[in-house]
């Protein structure tokens, strides 16, 4: 806004302005028409920091203004100025006031304040609604008694003990921590809770108590340690072998089975490489399966032949899967392991004695196309006499005939496709 005249003449220089003759100044202006004639003029700038910004004016004091008005004028305006300045302050401090209030009242988290006895003395909306209170019914309770009397387990809370009035008194703020509150209604429920003394000219005025609901979490940890202590039963209970790598091929786990069946100890596995429970040939085809197969992402299953603790050799089934971390890199395998050196020990021995059918402790017949028997060992004659069977005919089975023409028709069409590949 532009300011003229006499006005202007003390906005600008800041300075005491006297005239008792306003109209012979040359800066003079006219008043307005219907403005009173103004005979006499005292005009004293109102300042702060050093700069001016804005003034007080006396005008028609009869006889004029001297020395001892403009001082009067001057010890007015300090104190015109110090209001001024302290409404603006206050306007200013009352919008913050209003703009925290509105941050505390919009917070999902609970915010308490209390004073030097642990009364509440402030309470947000959802600190009220998590503890089943409205605002007022909380305002001037004492904190303690109301939601922090018992513990989680029934026992009373006594108040000497309590961690939130040891803040108080030691003012030390504790950032976050476990804790249980009590609804109005008699329930409790977990929070996690931060502790911060109010400090003001070095001295504890109060605390201010911030926290959540943890019901949720606490939850589903609960629900996760039930599953993983299932997942654990299973694992070690279970009548297979299991044990997992890292990426670089050294055990990371392995339950009660495998060690058993190796006849190690956890601590002589863990972190040793997978090698070292295989020979070197094995060894290679363990590698070559990672590398080729599970580094891919695909699952693998073989017969594998582990060397125990105590250089025994153990015949295995392996069941692989690869695991990998959230980037989708390669991070280890799972290895499921099943013993079947029983098995193989007795797949070798049916082998070997089915090259020695006269050594064969159970009974071998062999027969022609027309259902004739052309050879019998000796375990098929023995067998016979203690059954006092007429002979050895009685072993064949009623659908012999159906069975060897399902051979011959097996035979013929072999015969028929090696003949065909030949001329082809």
């Amino acid at each position: 806004m532009e300011v003229r005249g006499l006005h202007s003449r003390v906005m600008e220089g800041g300075e005491v302005l006297i005239f008792n003759d306003p109209a012979s100044h040359p800066e003079w202006m006219e008043p307005p028409k219907g403005h009173p004639a103004i005979t006499s003029f005292l005009g004293v700038p109102l300042k702060h920091a050093g700069q001016t910004f804005g003034m007080m004016g006396l005008v028609n004091r009869k006889g004029g203004y001297d020395q001892r008005n403009q001082e009067d004028m001057r010890v007015l305006a300090i104190s015109v100025v110090e209001a001024l300045i302290r409404k603006r302050a206050e306007g200013k401090l009352a919008q913050l006031r209003r703009h925290h209030e509105l941050i505390l009242s919009s917070a999902s988290e609970g915010i308490l304040g209390l004073d030097l006895d642990g009364n509440m003395i402030f309470v947000n909306p959802a600190a009220a609604a998590m503890l089943g209170y409205e605002v007022e019914e909380l305002i001037g309770r004492h904190a303690h008694t109301v939601w922090h009397h018992t513990k989680p387990d029934g026992r009373p809370y006594p108040p000497e003990e309590c961690r939130f009035l040891e803040t108080l008194k030691a003012g030390i703020p504790v950032p976050l921590e476990d804790d249980f509150f009590w609804r109005k209604d008699g329930t409790g429920f977990p929070v996690i809770c931060s502790r911060n003394p109010i400090i003001q000219n070095d001295q504890i005025s109060g605390e201010v108590v911030t926290f959540q609901d943890i019901s949720k979490r606490k939850q589903m940890e609960e629900a996760l340690r039930k599953s993983e202590e299932i997942y654990r039963q299973i694992v070690e209970t279970a009548l297979e072998g299991i044990w997992t790598i890292d990426a670089d091929n050294r055990v990371t786990f392995a339950n009660s089975r495998i060690l058993e069946m190796l006849a190690y100890s956890l601590d002589e596995v863990m972190g040793e490489p997978i090698s070292k429970f295989m020979d070197q040939e094995w060894a290679a085809v363990a590698i070559t399966t990672i590398n080729e197969r599970l580094r891919k992402g695909l699952r693998e299953q073989l017969d594998l032949k582990l060397r125990c603790k105590e250089g025994l050799e153990l015949w295995v089934i392996l069941t692989a899967s690869p695991i990998f971390d959230q980037e989708g890199r390669y991070a280890g395998a799972l290895g499921m392991v099943t013993d079947i050196t029983a098995r193989k020990q007795a797949e070798e021995e049916i082998a070997r004695l089915a090259t020695f059918p006269q050594l064969n402790p159970n009974p071998i017949l062999e027969v022609d196309n027309q259902g004739n028997i052309t050879f019998a060992n000796p375990a098929a004659h023995e067998l016979a006499q203690k059954l006092d069977l007429p002979d050895l005919q009685a072993f064949l089975p009623a659908d012999l005939e159906k069975i060897l023409r399902s051979a011959q028709e097996v035979r013929e069409r072999q015969f028929r496709c090696e003949k065909h590949l030949k001329e082809g």
